[in-house]
């Protein structure tokens, strides 16, 4: 840092930035970008700067206040490396991409989970300084991609229809879980009705879009459907609806009636 910082400051004293520019842009023109890892974004955020507010601009290096500018421009870059590498030497380890830690130290291969964050779970190592490795992963989660709850309720035009929750959101309402009976005549609805209902309530609710996608990426009834048919899935998710039926005691498909619900990893495969 010190080498870089010395480097930096008889560039400022010989002011012999020009022909250095000009070989850089050339260099930049011919080998575009490079794909910088994530590990080197400080490297990649000075990379930028330089592209964009150095050689990126139309310097007149005849007049004095330009050049100035220019020196300026490299003090910000200076600057910005130092503050960068103080963040990261300030920084702990963090667990592997699909890892956290609990609040003991222990790692875990899984979602890091709002429920698990409460408990003290974290990306960071809380056992840092004490070691300087990363654990093996000691406990498996399932991931959940979310959880709410549905009740059955009942309506003026005498149709029940599903109130349902998921990740603490506001209610939200959803029809079409009766149907009629052909043998009998009588309105009934199913497990397998309501199944359907939600999971495509949930995979289409306008408030679940994020940039044109599924925040919850649901896999379609429609799809499903199509699956057991032997048709094409255009449509499948990162998860499926599971109704915890069975939490508790069995109840009767009623009006009042609530169950749990989680959303865990589709085992269709993606086409």
């Amino acid at each position: 840092m010190k080498n870089f910082e010395a480097g930096l400051d008889n560039v400022y004293d010989k002011l012999t930035v020009t022909e250095d520019l000009h070989l850089q842009k050339g260099v930049r023109e011919e080998a575009g970008r490079p794909s910088f890892k994530n590990s080197d974004w400080v490297l990649a955020g000075v990379y930028d700067h330089i592209n964009d507010n150095i050689l990126g601009f139309d310097w007149d290096f005849n007049d004095d206040e330009i050049v100035n500018d220019l020196m300026g421009q490299f003090r910000q870059i200076k600057d910005t490396i130092e503050r960068r590498y103080k963040f990261v030497a300030s920084e702990t380890k963090t667990a592997p991409d699909g890892h956290y830690y609990t609040k003991s130290g222990n790692l875990v291969k899984g979602r890091l989970s709002a429920d698990a964050e409460e408990r003290g779970a974290r990306r960071s190592d809380p056992k840092d300084k004490q070691r300087s490795k990363t654990p093996p992963v000691s406990q498996y989660n399932e991931e959940i991609g979310g959880r709410g709850t549905i009740t059955i309720v009942g309506s003026r035009d005498g149709e029940r229809k599903l109130l349902y929750t998921i990740d603490g959101s506001k209610e939200y309402q959803v029809g079409g879980i009766d149907f009629k009976n052909l043998t009998t005549g009588e309105i009934v609805t199913s497990n397998e009705r309501i199944h359907t209902q939600l999971s495509r309530a949930i995979r289409f609710n306008p408030d679940f879009q994020e940039d044109g996608q599924p925040k919850y990426d649901v896999t379609s009834a429609a799809t499903r459907a199509s699956r057991d048919a032997g048709g094409p899935m255009t449509e499948v998710g990162d998860f499926k609806v599971s109704i915890l039926w069975n939490e508790e005691e069995p109840k009767p498909l009623e009006v009042g009636e609530s169950w749990n619900f989680k959303l865990v990893p589709e085992s269709i495969p993606k086409q």
